[in-house]
């Protein structure tokens, strides 16, 4: 009698542990630093994001360093990109700036499909050859959006470019809780044009975003 007594008990715990654990949704929080020279990594963090939305994850955003720039659209990240802009370097001085002048050749002469990067810093030039990005064509790309259950994928083509537009909209669609770090946005020199926009920018620019609550409400972080 005890042995039954004993296995209906351990079968009841078995099931309630069970129904605990579906109870809570699985809570995730994207943290999204893609560079705007990585269009394809930044497309992927949302689709990633939706993915997860899609399978009834919980899930958060926070955007931070350049990926805070997407934000601005298209025209706005295209100007963002201009060549010649002042910059903040970050460092031990913040205080510090630097002109970043774009020309077409170095000390070496004109390369092919590069550009002199120069970069004044304390007085002192210092150059380097990068990919001139304005020239390269597109590369095409194709996404499948995250498909919910009894739902069939739809996928979008284009260029890389086009491709990560058309995904942001998507995301922002979807309504997914996110932040955009004020630090980041300031220290780009983006935070009016985003705040013009409405967007949900941190509270305080003069430091990064705080995480620590979403890791005491049991957040598991997902980096990009």
């Amino acid at each position: 009698m005890l042995k039954k007594i004993f296995i209906a008990f351990a079968v009841l715990a078995l099931f309630s542990s069970h129904a605990f654990s579906q109870e809570g949704r699985k809570k995730v929080l994207l943290i999204v630093q893609s560079r705007t020279d990585d269009r394809f990594g930044f497309s992927m963090a949302l689709w990633r994001g939706m993915e997860l939305q899609k399978a009834g994850l919980d899930v958060r955003a926070v955007f931070q360093g350049e990926a805070v720039v997407y934000f601005l659209g298209k025209d706005g990240f295209g100007a963002y990109l201009k060549p010649e802009r002042t910059m903040a370097i970050l460092g031990a001085s913040r205080a510090a700036e630097a002109a970043v002048l774009i020309s077409t050749e170095c000390l070496g002469g004109v390369v092919e499909g590069m550009i002199c990067q120069k970069t004044l810093v304390d007085g002192v030039y210092v150059s380097s050859m990068v990919p001139n990005l304005a020239i390269l064509p597109e590369r095409p790309h194709m996404f499948s959006l995250p498909a919910g259950k009894g739902e069939k994928p739809v996928r979008i083509s284009g260029a890389a470019g086009e491709a990560g537009w058309r995904l942001l909209a998507d995301f922002t669609a979807a309504k997914i809780p996110f932040t955009l770090c004020a630090l980041s946005a300031t220290q780009l020199g983006v935070y009016s044009g985003l705040k013009a926009k409405g967007l949900p920018l941190s509270e305080d620019p003069s430091v990064p975003v705080d995480i620590a609550s979403f890791l005491n409400d049991g957040y598991q972080i997902i980096k990009y």
